[in-house]
């Protein structure tokens, strides 16, 4: 790293707020599976452990929709699904 690159990055570091905010995606669901699965990869891609995805289904009449998100989520601490029954 040359001496200009370790300057800027010194520059950057003091502009940010310590500890750095976390960030919730909230996603909402609605019998949309596989669009559903695709916005959670997406998300995944983009975030870090600091960051959550709040998943939150509106009573979804799809067969099988909610049991293939938590089976999707499951290991991740920092997904949460939150089901409306009605």
């Amino acid at each position: 790293m040359t001496a200009s690159h370790t300057w800027h990055a010194t520059i950057e570091r003091r502009m940010l707020p310590s500890p750095l905010p976390t960030v919730t995606v909230v996603i909402p669901v609605f019998n949309t599976t596989e669009g559903t699965l695709r916005c959670i990869a997406s998300c995944r891609e983009h975030i870090d452990a600091r960051h959550s995805i709040l998943l939150v289904d509106d009573a979804s009449t799809e067969p099988g929709e909610v049991e293939r998100i938590q089976s999707a989520i499951a290991g991740s601490p920092n997904i949460r699904l939150v089901r409306n029954e009605q």
